[in-house]
């Protein structure tokens, strides 16, 4: 719990409260740390017992994907640091549209009981209220992370998928220059493009003079 304290208090999932107080919050909902020894491929279909879960990303990430009968993957989604998933969602989701959850080996995650949130505390403490508003405005800013995501995908050409993400990104990060939490075919998956037309396509930019490229490190130009 204390190595990962000041990096909670800090989340607006959690704003508001002392430090006190978010030791007595997860306590109350039965919190505990879960790291994986090694990569993991999750279909949830088999985890039924995430029904109960509101997990938070602390270190490492899950990527969303979806798999055609011959490999093809498409990426849904990634959550990083700092993001969170109720795995009730998952639970429904996974019914209409199956999907696998690859998680890298170190992955480290806080694991809290969805009953304990969802319900007054038998202490009726005002914090906890507090969090379940914190939650609500927590689940906007991600759901507008979906419409960038519609953002990009909706777009005709691997250039303007790109230009759209960037563009998206560099008003995020309130930057000309950042880096992408992902390598090329990561982010070929990401825009459902073939691997090989985003290395022309970023090359092709870079000549023009649209951006400056160097791995997964942008700096948008002109």
């Amino acid at each position: 719990m204390e190595p990962y304290l000041d990096f909670l208090l800090a989340m607006p999932l959690f704003a508001g409260l002392t430090g006190n107080q978010l030791k007595q919050l997860l306590r109350c909902c039965n919190a505990r740390f879960e790291t994986l020894e090694e990569t993991s491929l999750i279909w949830w279909d088999n985890h039924p017992e995430g029904v109960t879960c509101l997990t938070i990303v602390l270190e490492g990430q899950m990527r969303i994907f979806q798999e055609d009968w011959r490999g093809n993957r498409i990426i849904l989604g990634t959550m990083t640091k700092g993001l969170f998933f109720n795995d009730a969602v998952f639970y429904h989701i996974r019914e209409r549209m199956p999907f696998l959850c690859e998680i890298p080996s170190g992955s480290t995650f806080l694991v809290l009981d969805n009953t304990k949130l969802l319900r007054p505390c038998a202490q009726n403490c005002l914090f906890h209220w507090e969090f379940q508003r914190n939650m609500v405005m927590a689940l906007l800013e991600q759901q507008a992370g979906m419409f960038m995501k519609i953002g990009c995908l909706s777009q005709r050409t691997t250039r303007a998928k790109l230009m759209t993400l960037f563009s998206f990104v560099s008003a995020k990060e309130r930057s000309r220059s950042f880096t992408l939490p992902m390598n090329r075919q990561e982010l070929a998956d990401e825009l459902s493009v073939d691997r090989t037309g985003i290395s022309k396509e970023l090359s092709l930019m870079q000549k023009e003079g649209l951006i400056r490229c160097e791995r997964n490190r942008i700096e948008l130009l002109g």
